[in-house]
């Protein structure tokens, strides 16, 4: 199993729980000693990893695949809240948002479909989605609005991936 933003928060709270129903588990994270901080005490693998970065993400996933012989799940989880009213905020802003909390989780995906398909064993994508997409906050917009992308870029991989038998899910986690 791969968890991306797996140094903190719900991340490290999934890598904890598949390494304790026995999975073998790679955590990224852009944080490399945040990443190494979650997985040695759970006997885990962890890269550093720029999720933003499509090379870094196709990199570490070819490093997971030669290391475990494949890759079966993938918990598409980094992600930041960027806030502010949404005709105020300023394009950089949202533009970072996108990074992460869209094109981050196509990379993820990208990688991973490619990995499923060459091993032809199917797989599971779960990306963290957030309850924005269906029930946005007040200046929640920066946050929100590539949410709500990922979640139709999840149906989308399941559109054109399940024949693969490639799962795509969601979950709508709030704050934690």
């Amino acid at each position: 199993a791969v968890i991306t933003g797996g140094a903190s928060g719900i991340g490290a709270a999934t890598v904890a729980a598949f390494r304790a129903e026995g999975a073998e588990v790679a955590v990224l994270d852009l944080d490399p000693s945040g990443a190494e901080a979650v997985a040695k005490p759970l006997g885990a693998f962890a890269i550093g990893c720029d999720v933003t970065d499509s090379r870094a993400v196709e990199h570490a996933f070819s490093r997971i695949a030669e290391t475990y012989g494949g890759i079966d799940i993938v918990v598409s989880n980094a992600g930041a809240a960027w806030q502010g009213r949404i005709g105020d905020v300023s394009d950089e802003t949202l533009g970072r948002s996108f990074d992460l909390n869209f094109w981050a989780h196509h990379w993820v995906a990208r990688a991973a479909v490619r990995v499923f398909r060459a091993q032809q064993t199917g797989g599971w994508l779960l990306f963290n989605v957030s309850k924005q997409p269906l029930n946005p906050g007040p200046e929640f917009g920066p946050y929100g609005i590539p949410k709500a992308a990922t979640l139709a870029l999840m149906r989308q991989y399941a559109v054109d991936y399940g024949r693969d038998g490639i799962r795509a899910n969601a979950v709508n986690a709030d704050r934690v």
